[in-house]
């Protein structure tokens, strides 16, 4: 049991991106089209930069991954599950800060509870965006409050659950006239697909892989 909790604590996973961050430059996406090509070896006409914070809770039990119900009156993604994150602005000098402004003004997370502990390769979404996903650990009880304008729910999954490659499975759904394969794994009443799903796992490859 020892050994099972101290791979999922946040201490493991720092180490862990540490070790890989410099040879783990190959970038990922979330959408395969029916030929199994990934949709971000087809191209685009000019990815938009975005940043996520992956945001890991220092548990002694084992990290737990905060992740959001995005608002229902929101014009894009209306309530799915997302980590914290959006479009990199002028402002933002670079990816972290993106990432960390972007939690800030939907949880009302402070940035100086953020310890970083990597940044993982792009990420090329269905949507035309490359994200770069930030990992940073907080300490429990971190004070936090849903920006109702865009944040329905703030919740934590166990690390544990998500790096386990068994509760995850398969969907698709037709875009553009043309079917797109993607990951999925249902957490008590929420569904994690999609982006969020396919970032997770890259996070999984890197660390446990």
């Amino acid at each position: 049991m020892t050994q099972a909790v101290s791979r999922f604590s946040t201490a493991f996973v720092a180490a862990r991106l540490e070790s890989v961050i410099a040879p783990a430059l190959q970038p990922a996406g979330d959408f395969f089209s029916g030929d199994g090509k990934p949709q971000h070896l087809r191209g685009s006409a000019g990815w938009k930069p975005a940043a996520v914070l992956i945001a890991l809770v220092d548990r002694p039990q084992g990290a737990g991954v905060l992740l959001t119900q995005r608002a229902d009156r929101l014009n894009s993604h209306s309530g799915q599950v997302s980590f914290p994150g959006g479009g990199v602005e002028k402002r933002d000098r670079t990816v972290v800060e993106a990432a960390l402004r972007e939690a800030h003004e939907e949880i009302t997370l402070q940035p100086e509870m953020v310890r970083l502990a990597g940044v993982l390769p792009p990420y090329y979404a269905g949507t035309g965006y490359k994200i770069a996903p930030v990992v940073g650990i907080i300490p429990a009880g971190c004070p936090m409050q849903e920006n109702p304008d865009e944040v329905q729910e703030i919740f934590e999954v166990p690390l544990a659950f998500l790096m386990d490659l068994n509760n995850y499975h398969a969907e698709s759904r037709c875009l553009d006239n043309r079917e797109h394969h993607f990951h999925a794994i249902d957490w008590q009443s929420h569904k994690i697909w999609g982006m969020t799903a396919g970032i997770l796992r890259l996070l999984y490859e890197r660390v446990y892989g």
